[in-house]
């Protein structure tokens, strides 16, 4: 933990810079203080358009966003002869249109099709739509890497090397409290467990905890989708043309996309994307960064079903 903490110290030593991280801030509290409007500002995922639309328009809605944090950030900076890069727009542009990518209905359709039991499509639904994404995703940015980015000797932050999980354990002793502290707040309870397996005993019956370990297990797959895509692609894909000035746009893109969670959880997301980015940055690998990001969301499921059974019941 020591060696993350001075690493933490030395970016903020050498690269920090204070002017884009206050625009940062601000920019994040705004959308924050109109969250309510802001989620009202992505209509079309309620309307009546075709999946193809809604991917474009989310494309734009993120792109937009990113942009707007990243150009006055490159501009105080004094950096933007990035904007006329070719390469940066091409990858920014297919790395944000990653984000937007949504199979969850085409993947239904197929696997779900046969299933006449209401709780068990419910169920297979959400393991697959914890599961669909990430092999999608990995098939695109090996496409995309054989295509276009082969210069590039990491795989968007996947890499074995540097993974250093051993100095990333420590830091779930700085977690477990503020879980503890969550486990007792009314929108927390209102979001966690993510999966309640008492709605599903009639179906499994004696099994629910193994259904909702085969449910762990596919949400640890989400996260690691997560990390991919905001410190793997937008940090670690990024880096050879931005460096550390990817760091803001990603951790403000990230924190709008928990918009829905408690308010806690929306807030911490700026910072604590922004310190995993930090670390992706350092070791050009997510994998410490997934560790905390699953151990966080199984830890914040078991707080939350201990609440249950201790208080509630």
């Amino acid at each position: 933990m020591k060696q993350l903490f001075k690493i933490l110290v030395e970016h903020i030593k050498k690269d920090f810079h204070w002017p884009s991280f206050f625009y940062a801030i601000i920019f994040c509290l705004i959308v924050f203080y109109f969250k309510n409007e802001v989620q009202l500002f992505k209509w079309w995922l309620n309307s009546s358009l075709s999946g193809i639309e809604k991917y474009l328009l989310t494309t734009a809605y993120n792109i937009l966003i990113y942009n707007i944090v990243l150009i006055p950030i490159l501009l105080f900076r004094k950096k933007s002869s990035i904007l006329r890069r070719i390469d940066f727009h091409v990858k920014s542009i297919f790395f944000l249109s990653l984000i937007s990518l949504n199979f969850q209905g085409f993947f239904n359709k197929i696997f779900l099709a046969d299933i006449e039991n209401t709780l068990q499509r419910v169920y297979w639904r959400l393991i697959i739509n914890n599961t669909n994404e990430l092999i999608v995703i990995l098939a695109l940015l090996l496409l995309f890497k054989l295509l276009f980015d082969r210069k590039e000797s990491h795989f968007y932050g996947l890499n074995r090397k540097n993974a250093n999980l051993r100095l990333f354990a420590p830091l779930l002793f700085i977690i477990l409290p503020m879980v503890i502290w969550a486990a007792f707040q009314a929108d927390f309870r209102n979001t966690y467990p993510t999966f309640k397996p008492w709605l599903f005993k009639t179906y499994f019956e004696n099994n629910t905890w193994l259904a909702s370990l085969i449910y762990e297990l596919s949400h640890a797959f989400n996260y690691i989708y997560t990390e991919l895509l905001f410190r793997g692609i937008l940090v670690v894909g990024l880096a050879g043309i931005l460096g550390t000035e990817a760091l803001l746009p990603m951790a403000s893109l990230y924190l709008i996309y928990h918009f829905g969670k408690p308010d806690a959880e929306i807030l911490s997301s700026f910072f604590g994307g922004y310190i995993l980015g930090v670390f992706a940055l350092k070791f050009n690998n997510i994998w410490g960064g997934s560790l905390i990001h699953i151990a966080l969301a199984l830890l914040m499921n078991i707080a939350a079903l201990v609440y249950i059974i201790v208080f509630t019941t």
